[in-house]
């Protein structure tokens, strides 16, 4: 199940590794688009992303 993974760190290491791969392309923004759920959002909201 995902909640034995959950508060471990990995989503923040996946967006992570994501921006620096999208930044070595030459991204200068990344679109995630995720399930609105409350805590879904916090997350983003919390690794800095605004809603779009």
């Amino acid at each position: 199940m995902s909640k034995d993974y959950r508060n471990q760190g990995i989503g923040r290491q996946l967006v992570s590794e994501a921006a620096k791969i999208a930044k070595d392309m030459g991204a200068t923004k990344l679109y995630f688009s995720a399930t609105p759920s409350k805590n879904t959002v916090n997350f983003y909201l919390s690794l800095g992303c605004r809603l779009a």
